[in-house]
């Protein structure tokens, strides 16, 4: 189970930066995958695996529930948020994906899809060839609507994001004994990876799908870690440094406060030492 994990870190792309200028830092954003970046296909498909009635939405923007299997936004919510985008990739599936809609990319993923081809059949939801066909239907239409040369630019300068795995192992080998008496799950995991390896680099995006190392990635959220536990004890013994100088100061204001009491009681004895002395000198005077 291990690579998914590393699919996970390598293709859910977090990237949090400010948008100055108000433009998407890219030109479209295109999804495929499972349920959990599914955000209504499945409405459209005849399967029982489907997200549109409550308590799913509940939570989402419009508060009703749109096909996403959560009660509101899912990763690829935020990082269309963080990449500049004022919208989120619609279904291609759905009345949302027509005309300029579908400009700055769209959502192919099928709930109960995955890198084994058999997992989607039995759920009646789309293949990842399927939603690679579906994918590039959707460049014919970008090329009827803004040209060859623009269009081209759109493709390349995309990110294309890729989430499945999960389904195959939960909703497929685990309660198949067809699969797990005949495969390890290490095996299967063999057979996973070269169905991703053939989406991405045969298959895959007419050349605009690019490999990222999940591994390369892994070992930076390691250092990232190990650098926010590093910052966190720094803080945690400078805050304990400022208890120690907060009691120092409080005992020295104490100290200060005392004397200055003392100090009080002083004078005003002095006083009245002055002025029985002045009231003598009238009475002997």
């Amino acid at each position: 189970m291990s690579f998914l994990r590393c699919l996970l870190g390598g293709f859910l792309l977090a990237i949090v930066l400010s948008v100055s200028n108000g433009d998407p830092l890219v030109p479209a954003l295109c999804i495929f995958g499972d349920s959990v970046v599914d955000v209504g296909n499945n409405n459209n498909l005849s399967t029982l695996i489907k997200a549109n009635f409550p308590p799913y939405g509940r939570d989402f923007v419009t508060h009703r529930p749109t096909g996403r299997f959560c009660n509101g936004k899912l990763a690829t919510d935020f990082t269309a948020e963080y990449l500049g985008f004022t919208s989120y990739p619609p279904a291609y599936l759905s009345r949302e994906a027509r005309g300029q809609r579908i400009l700055t990319g769209v959502n192919f993923a099928s709930a109960a899809s995955g890198y084994y081809n058999v997992t989607a059949r039995l759920f009646c939801a789309l293949t990842l060839p399927h939603q690679l066909k579906y994918y590039r239907l959707w460049q014919r239409k970008i090329v009827n609507l803004v040209g060859r040369t623009q269009a081209t630019n759109i493709f390349s300068g995309g990110i294309h994001l890729i989430n499945a795995g999960s389904s195959d192992f939960i909703q497929n080998y685990y309660i198949n004994p067809l699969l797990n008496r005949h495969y390890s799950p290490d095996e299967f995991s063999d057979i996973l990876m070269q169905s991703y390896s053939s989406f991405v680099q045969d298959k895959g995006g007419c050349g605009y799908f690019k490999w990222i190392d999940p591994s390369l990635e892994v070992e930076l959220l390691k250092e990232k870690l190990k650098e926010v536990e590093e910052e966190r004890d720094t803080l945690k013994y400078k805050m304990k440094e400022l208890g120690g100088k907060y009691d120092s100061l409080k005992q020295k204001l104490k100290e200060i406060k005392e004397e200055r009491d003392c100090a009080k009681a002083k004078f005003k004895r002095l006083v009245v030492v002055i002025l029985c002395f002045l009231l003598a000198k009238i009475i002997f005077e």
